[in-house]
């Protein structure tokens, strides 16, 4: 075939990008993490925020697929949460 027709999911990078305030919780955690975007590309955010005993800084990284299958509620800022938008449901969306 001359022509592939690829249906693909990925991060708006315009929406989501470096500085972004965001605030995620994967389904198998008890409580969320609040953390900074530190970096965006269509397949993953990673989110770094700080660790509680130490003056060091930890990572967490979100795919889209998991995100896509509702493994994650995210909220997120990129105004200084002038504006917070939530995202819950994207393999419900059509």
């Amino acid at each position: 075939m001359l022509i592939n027709h690829i249906e693909r999911i990925e991060f708006d990078m315009d929406e989501v990008r470096r500085g972004t305030l965001i605030y995620a919780k994967h389904r198998t955690w008890k409580e969320g993490m609040p953390g900074i975007v530190y970096h965006v590309s269509e397949e993953r955010i990673t989110v770094m925020f700080p660790n509680e005993k130490t003056n060091t800084q930890n990572h967490f990284f979100i795919p889209v697929s998991e995100v896509y299958k509702n493994e994650w509620e995210i909220r997120y800022s990129s105004d200084g949460l002038r504006t917070v938008q939530e995202y819950r449901e994207a393999a419900n969306e059509s």
